[in-house]
């Protein structure tokens, strides 16, 4: 007999305590300290046509969003864009043909704030979690293809196979968002190769176009990359935040969250089958 091991016990093996939702609640506590006017300006990414096509587009797609010839306040991790990227999660798990998965890396840099979630290594395990929190996967065959001993061990290279074992279980009717803010602050010496290394195979699960489900990648960072913005540049997809209009009138949560339903609501209509 074969035996295999469900979400909930592999849950446990990756002893990840929900930190999307620990990082949500700081953000939301420290978002009114981000100037206005900076709230403001990243909520327009909304109506630029680099995002909305992102977002629209039936096939999976990747982007770059990045603040970088005058980067806005950043406050214990929190820039306009990780505010952005809050709002963003709360449209988007308002859907249940959307499954998101979000890392903010400025809330796991510092050992001290974030204790052992810090680094490349965390982020993999966060998001993984929150797809086993999301969607109900067959894991029966889950041992043929992954190392447990990998995973209990926390070795890089068997957690980012299981995430790509997890997307590619994910049904052609379900689009996975990845969202990662402050990916400048994972090119640090101390994070960078294993952080490169995950970022390289997010951007090949959103390239791969044998996945059933579409693979939408968001990296954003404040101030621009050093590194990966190489990958972006190729294909002319990155957004630069200061480039865009500075408004007079104040932050609006709802109004951007109705604009991005809107956006979201057709990309639902281009993925009918």
């Amino acid at each position: 007999m074969e035996w295999y091991i469900n979400q909930d016990a592999l849950r446990r093996m990756l002893d990840s305590p929900d930190l999307d939702v620990a990082d949500f609640a700081f953000i939301a506590d420290k978002k009114e300290e981000i100037p206005a006017k900076q709230r403001v300006q990243a909520e327009q990414i909304v109506n630029t046509q680099l995002f909305q096509h992102w977002i629209v587009s039936p096939s999976s797609s990747k982007l770059l969003v990045q603040w970088d010839f005058r980067p806005p306040k950043t406050i214990a991790g929190v820039s306009p864009l990780t505010v952005f990227c809050t709002i963003m999660a709360q449209a988007l798990r308002a859907n249940e043909r959307f499954v998101s998965a979000l890392w903010f890396c400025g809330r796991h840099i510092d050992s001290t704030e974030a204790g052992t979630y810090i680094g490349a290594r965390a982020m993999l395990i966060s998001l993984i979690d929150q797809l086993l929190r999301q969607y109900t996967f067959d894991t029966r065959s889950l041992h043929r293809d992954v190392d447990f001993a990998g995973l209990q061990g926390g070795r890089l290279g068997e957690l980012a196979k299981l995430l790509g074992w997890l997307v590619r279980r994910l049904p052609e009717t379900i689009t996975f968002f990845c969202i990662i803010d402050g990916i400048v602050l994972f090119e640090r010496e101390e994070f960078e190769a294993d952080a490169l290394d995950v970022f390289s195979a997010l951007l090949r699960l959103a390239g791969d176009r044998s996945i059933s489900a579409t693979v939408k990648v968001l990296f954003t960072s404040t101030p621009g990359t050093d590194v990966i913005r190489a990958v972006f540049e190729k294909e002319e997809l990155i957004l630069d935040v200061d480039g865009l209009p500075r408004l007079g009138w104040a932050p609006n949560e709802e109004r951007m969250a109705r604009e991005l339903a809107g956006g979201l609501s057709e990309s639902t209509l281009e993925l009918e089958p």
